[in-house]
């Protein structure tokens, strides 16, 4: 087999899950955009539709950092280089090894950009938007934080430091790029818009030349293949290697900290690339809105997902059951709850930091204005004169109703995760998001398609008489399919009645403390604790998690 050609089937075999994972979701997103066909300039399906193609491309654009490596590795704390070590090895080209992931990369970036162009142009959208240069800028930020990951360092800080210098870096050309097109004086215009293009290109170039480099630098320096002192700067904790002898209260407690040793260099490279750079830049340049919000929450959804989907330097998935585990006394049940509460509390506590960039924002006055006049049009609704309060309440039932429901979706995925089942992880990763997508779109749909606000509001009260019943239907569903988990782990031996009694009624704890938390909180009558309850009841997955020790078991005994 050729070179090239090996290398192709070695990155997209690492690769295939996430890029097929991506591509379906984008193309429901851009489904969802365009079913309500041209949309006139400036109106409120345009907007509708350009978020829905935002928070549907950005996870695949930002995914592009991570595709097509051959490795999969991400420890920005090692100082040896993050390519596959087996794969410097070998007797293949520098240029070849580089080659492939450059043109991947590219290609992706380059199409995920013309899609959202042109369909942002199909509906209606009277900006120019430059083809070229963004796809060549976002391809080389992309390469160039691959550069980082491939290129030996004498220690993890010098990775760090070049990483915010790239970071700088990449930032300016992009403000240079986006805002070239659209500056005020007409005859500096062109002059602008060119200079971006040929500086993205020798960017672009510098860095792919960068990452050769890298690669040759990682084969013949000893630094690359084999770091000289290995050692954690940012906690202080050693290597597993050199980590002296502990002695644990139960395996649970020894997996635990075992589980968090392997997480802890993923979790900080989500902070250092993800949450840092998300508070600040939504605190400084992001005015406050309800778009500003709904992104904002849904990032930090996001980046829950993210900091749990990787464990340590491994590569492997947080759910999936290593070796050493499969083959441990430990039971089935042990490892699958265990390995679903852990996850589940560093992903609360990713999500937590959108505290930080929504406090941020009251820091400007307009915002606070905004926030103002909001909660005043709030309060003026109910008839209270404490508009502070009102808009502090709906404020933070807001950010835990939105935190409950997308950790809650976080949380569905763990099941068919831990099957090990990549085809079962596919087909239900698209189930998943066509079930939240296609309902959304309905919606979307039926909302901008309304002659006028009084007809809308006839109408939702309308369909409104039904919500009780849809939400009674789909827990008595929940109920069933919950016991159906009970006795099914149960024939299976898998899980005593003790077990599954604890976790029941944790799961009753969490949906009471949320259910009474939001009804505390939201000012407004009509906001039963009922209402709050049905909403938790079915954010809250409970068959799902009861039904983790057969997976596991599943996956233990392929």
């Amino acid at each position: 087999m050729p070179e090239t050609m090996a290398l192709l089937r070695l990155s997209w075999k690492r690769n295939r899950a996430l890029a097929a994972g991506m591509a379906i979701a984008t193309l429901v997103g851009i489904l969802v955009a365009i079913a309500s066909g041209p949309l006139e300039v400036g109106s409120l399906r345009g907007k509708i539709a350009i978020y829905a193609l935002i928070c549907t491309m950005l996870p695949a654009a930002l995914s592009s950092i991570v595709l097509f490596d051959y490795s999969n590795e991400g420890n920005l704390n090692m100082s040896e280089s993050g390519c596959s070590h087996w794969l410097l090895r070998m007797p293949v080209h520098s240029w070849k090894i580089a080659a492939v992931p450059v043109v991947l990369k590219t290609i992706w970036i380059t199409v995920l950009w013309m899609l959202f162009v042109f369909i942002a142009r199909y509906l209606g959208s009277d900006e120019a938007i430059p083809l070229f240069a963004p796809s060549v800028m976002f391809s080389a930020a992309a390469i160039s934080m691959l550069v980082l990951a491939w290129q030996p360092f004498r220690s993890g800080w010098h990775r760090i430091a070049a990483l915010i210098v790239a970071a700088l870096a990449i930032y300016g050309c992009s403000a240079l790029v986006l805002v070239a097109p659209f500056i005020n004086q007409v005859a500096w215009r062109p002059i602008a818009v060119w200079t971006s293009r040929i500086g993205v290109v020798l960017l672009y170039s510098f860095v792919v030349w960068l990452l050769i480099r890298s690669v040759h630098t990682a084969r013949t320096n000893v630094t690359g293949l084999v770091p000289l002192r290995a050692r954690n700067p940012f906690f202080g904790i050693t290597s597993a290697d050199n980590a002296p002898e502990r002695r644990f209260r139960s395996p649970r407690h020894a997996l635990i900290f075992h589980d968090l040793l392997q997480q802890r260099g993923w979790m900080r490279n989500t902070f250092i690339l993800g949450v840092i750079p998300a508070i600040v830049i939504i605190t400084l340049f992001v005015p406050l809105g309800i778009p500003t919000v709904v992104l904002t929450l849904i990032l930090f959804g996001y980046l829950a997902g993210i900091a749990i989907s990787r464990m340590g330097a491994t590569g492997e998935a947080v759910l999936s059951v290593p070796s050493y585990l499969a083959a441990s006394p430990l039971s089935s049940a042990a490892i699958a709850w265990t390995r679903f509460a852990f996850p589940m509390l560093l992903a609360a506590l990713v999500y937590s930091f959108v505290l930080l960039p929504i406090a941020g924002l009251a820091c400007w006055p307009s915002n606070r204005a905004t926030w103002n006049q909001w909660a005043a049009e709030l309060a003026r609704q109910i008839g209270s004169s404490e508009t502070f309060w009102v808009g502090a309440g709906w404020t933070a039932a807001i950010v835990i109703a939105a935190g409950v429901f997308m950790l809650g979706r976080v949380a569905t995925c763990f099941w068919f995760a831990m099957s090990g089942r990549p085809w079962l992880t596919v087909v239900m990763s698209i189930v998943l998001g066509l079930s939240v997508l296609v309902p959304l779109g309905v919606l979307i749909r039926w909302f901008i398609l309304q002659p006028d606000f009084e007809s809308t509001r006839a109408s939702a009260m309308e369909y409104a008489a039904w919500i009780p019943w849809i939400v009674a239907a789909l827990l008595i569903a929940k109920g069933v399919a919950s016991l159906a988990a009970i006795f099914t782990v149960s024939a299976k031996r898998l899980a005593g009645p003790g077990d599954q009694i604890k976790v029941i009624l944790i799961w009753a704890m969490i949906t009471l403390g949320v259910s009474a938390s939001l009804a505390m909180l939201v000012p407004d009558p009509r906001v039963t604790f009922l209402w709050c309850l049905g909403f938790a009841a079915l954010s809250i997955p409970l068959s799902r998690v009861i039904i983790l020790p057969l997976m596991v078991d599943w996956s233990r005994h392929r």
